[in-house]
């Protein structure tokens, strides 16, 4: 079967789930004007977004995505940082299936699927924010992004009609379908335009650089549902691989996490053979120095987007924070996460 009804499975008191030290390429570090970025982009938000009512407000700006960007883009140059963020806070605000009790929600895929008023103030205001990030890139990543775009716009699409039938998609069809929808392809793009540099010559030629998205979207997409899924044992949504595999494998908790983790591996060891050959391929060529400063990059947004992950308080409850350490083990609650080091030291 495809689908399954989705059945609500809240956590016990104290859910424990093993994930050891999850592998990553790179260096996680944020970008040196985050601090900044941070209040210029809550501020921004505040007006260009009308929400109704502070708790709705609060409760998106509580997401902190200016700060995942400024984790996964450490090295974007500042003048185009703020455009990366202003679309990225709306696109992965917009994906989330939290937001779906926003009205900003139902604006935004009206406006994806070509049903709605594209005036609203939801749908103008990320408008504006992809014009101005792709009007200040080069014509080759300004198409490519275009196209992209496209195809995160009907996968969107598609993810929310499946959420609303009530049903746990098979993890043969939730897996891409969640690659796609967490950003991908989208979220790679602004790599290069951040460097100042433009791959597109190499990109339309060569199907392992062009498919290094699909490398980092899977790590990225298996960190989001690992640590998404306390909330989402208690909802029950359907498009979380780990409740995929458990409602359609039969499997428990632990062995749905440990086939997550064998498969964030195999991630992070297909990250490094490509880079390894990529960088062969293209030692003596032109571009190899922007194709070194790329894969650089990519390898920084992996470890950012973990980063972003563990000390996420929206996956953690509101009172998480996180000292720095990766934890090997995750206790999950209703109401929060703890994390258990090596030492056997919890949070």
């Amino acid at each position: 079967m495809i689908t399954r009804p989705i059945r609500e499975t809240s956590p016990a008191a104290a859910t424990r789930i093993r994930i050891g030290t999850l592998p990553h390429p790179g260096r996680a570090r944020l970008h040196p004007a985050h601090a900044a970025l941070t209040e210029a982009e809550d501020t921004w938000l505040a007006h260009a977004v009308p929400f109704t009512g502070g708790p709705r407000r609060e409760t998106f700006l509580a997401r902190r995505i200016p700060r995942w960007v400024c984790w996964c883009y450490p090295t974007a140059r500042p003048t185009a940082l703020t455009s990366i963020s202003r679309l990225y806070t709306l696109l992965s605000a917009f994906a989330d299936p939290a937001a779906q009790e926003w009205e900003a929600h139902d604006d935004l895929l009206r406006m994806l699927d070509g049903t709605g008023d594209d005036t609203s103030p939801y749908a103008t205001a990320y408008k504006d924010a992809r014009a101005e990030l792709t009007g200040a890139m080069t014509a080759g990543l300004r198409r490519r992004h275009a196209r992209a775009h496209r195809r995160w716009a009907e996968a969107l699409v598609m993810e929310s009609s499946l959420r609303a039938g009530g049903h746990t998609v098979h993890p043969d069809v939730c897996f891409p379908l969640r690659r796609l929808c967490t950003g991908g392809e989208t979220v790679l793009l602004p790599l290069e335009h951040g460097l100042g540099i433009d791959l597109t010559e190499l990109m339309e030629r060569d199907a392992d650089l062009a498919g290094l998205w699909r490398v980092a979207g899977t790590h990225m997409v298996l960190v989001d549902d690992l640590f998404g899924l306390r909330g989402e044992l208690r909802t029950g949504d359907g498009l979380n691989l780990l409740l995929s595999l458990m409602r359609h494998q039969g499997l428990t908790v632990q062995a749905a996490v440990d086939v997550l983790l064998r498969r964030v591996a195999d991630a992070d060891d297909e990250y490094t053979r490509a880079c390894r050959t990529l960088r062969a391929r293209y030692r003596h060529h032109g571009l190899g120095g922007d194709l070194d400063r790329y894969l650089e990059a990519v390898g920084h947004l992996i470890a950012g987007n973990l980063a972003w992950h563990y000390e996420s308080r929206h996956h953690h409850g509101p009172g998480h924070t996180w000292d720095g350490r990766p934890p090997v083990e995750l206790v999950l609650h209703p109401d929060r996460t703890e994390f258990v080091y090596g030492a056997g030291r919890e949070e």
